[in-house]
């Protein structure tokens, strides 16, 4: 499947994408299904609608959530790309700060209308 592979020592699948010259980890898994759905939700975001998937069926995962994926994928590319292309409340649900967000180029505006941290 398009951008998962086999690691045959874990007998697990990774998904990865390559944006901006950096590769994302995107967690391992132990379905092949369930990596390329995971790398289809980080394709569509970093590359639009026209993005070339693994599938087209609408089916979502319950598991990892967006949030999650969201937070792979801030923990290895730039933040300032990722705003263009992922919901801010997406981000912020994935634990990226607000002040992160604001710094990295997101409309104060936007940022001031999340809901606050549970500290």
């Amino acid at each position: 499947m398009r951008g998962v592979s086999f690691h045959p020592r874990d007998r697990l699948f990774e998904p990865r994408i390559k944006f901006e010259q950096k590769q994302a980890w995107l967690r391992t898994y132990h379905t092949e299904e369930r990596a390329a759905r995971v790398y289809d939700v980080a394709a569509r975001w970093l590359f639009g609608p026209n993005a070339i998937t693994n599938f087209n069926d609408g089916q979502t995962l319950d598991w990892p959530t967006e949030a999650e994926i969201a937070g792979y994928l801030a923990s290895s590319l730039p933040l300032s790309a990722l705003i263009q292309r992922i919901p801010l409340e997406t981000l912020h649900a994935a634990g990226v700060k607000q002040d992160l967000l604001i710094q990295a180029g997101a409309p104060v505006r936007a940022v001031a209308s999340l809901p606050v941290a549970k500290t």
